[in-house]
């Protein structure tokens, strides 16, 4: 991890690895008040810079807030796992290096209960630090089955103080409360869910197969479709990832155009609710940035995107 010359607190690096900084800060910035546009339609000022995050750009980090602060969790470099963690605080606008993981992680889950952080998997399963939390300054094993340490993390969420795991095979569920306790995933939240997903109210929102956004309702234990916006989005040929922004479903996604040099991605800004006594999901689009192509050998912070949702 390569320092900023300026500071050596503040580590340089695109923002979130494999996305350009100007989506990653409509990702995980504060969602800013709509202001009218001299065309009547509502737009959103532009974000605060924020620094670049860690260089040398790891692959399958871990992400978790610890409001206010964001977590960067391990990742691979040249296929190594990585124990680094990168800490940004939005408040002052800066990255700095944070407590080292007791085991190099990549692809591993991550999640705060009750304002503790937690990391799970992405490492050899016999690591006595399988799973660990963060206590002050530094990272304590978590106590975890060997029984359910042979996956590999394929997303996770936060729902009712458990920390929810989908992987490539049989999900997981911990509960950090009373001692720590591990269970399997209902077998209809494993089967639905795909990719990055985002809770939003207490419901999981993902997508499926066809391509369609869907929420999990964990007392029904039932997934339903999103209706009502179908005709807003497209169907993301390349999956999307969804993020939680000040109450409202954020979901970025890539096209496919662009002969493979150049890489098509769009964000929409989604509020969605549930309706009662039915329980159905319904959404509504709140606006969507214009597609832009990104060159996929361009520095990220060699092009200026301007990428907001209107």
């Amino acid at each position: 991890m390569q320092a900023s010359s300026g500071d050596p607190d503040i580590i340089d690096g695109p923002l979130i690895p494999g996305l350009p900084d100007e989506i990653s800060v409509t990702c995980i910035a504060p969602s800013a008040p709509s202001i009218p546009s001299s065309t009547g339609t509502s737009s959103t000022p532009p974000s605060p810079a924020i620094p670049s995050a860690p260089s040398p750009t790891a692959i399958g980090s871990a992400s978790a807030v610890l409001a206010p602060l964001v977590y960067l969790l391990g990742g691979s470099v040249n296929g190594i796992p990585q124990p680094t963690v990168s800490i940004l605080d939005p408040r002052l606008s800066r990255w700095s290096p944070g407590p080292r993981l007791s085991v190099g992680r990549e692809f591993a889950a991550a999640g705060v209960v009750n304002g503790r952080l937690h990391v799970i998997g992405g490492c050899l399963p016999w690591s006595p630090s399988w799973a660990e939390s963060l206590h002050g300054s530094g990272w304590a094993p978590v106590p975890s089955p060997v029984e359910v340490r042979e996956k590999w993390m394929h997303g996770s969420a936060v729902v009712d103080g458990r920390i929810l795991v989908v992987a490539d095979r049989d999900g997981l569920e911990f509960d950090p409360r009373n001692g720590g306790r591990w269970s399997a995933v209902s077998t209809v939240l494993d089967m639905g869910w795909r990719g990055k997903a985002a809770v939003v109210d207490g419901v999981i929102y993902s997508y499926d197969f066809l391509r369609k956004i869907k929420g999990y309702d964990r007392g029904a234990d039932v997934w339903r479709p999103v209706e009502g916006i179908d005709a807003e989005l497209p169907r993301f040929l390349c999956g999307a990832t969804l993020a939680n922004v000040g109450g409202r479903l954020f979901v970025v996604w890539e096209g496919g155009s662009g002969g493979g040099k150049h890489l098509e991605i769009a964000c929409a800004e989604i509020e969605v609710w549930r309706e009662s006594p039915s329980g159905a999901l319904r959404g509504g689009s709140c606006g969507r940035s214009r597609p832009f192509s990104w060159s996929r050998g361009a520095h990220p912070l060699s092009t200026a995107l301007g990428l907001k949702c209107e």
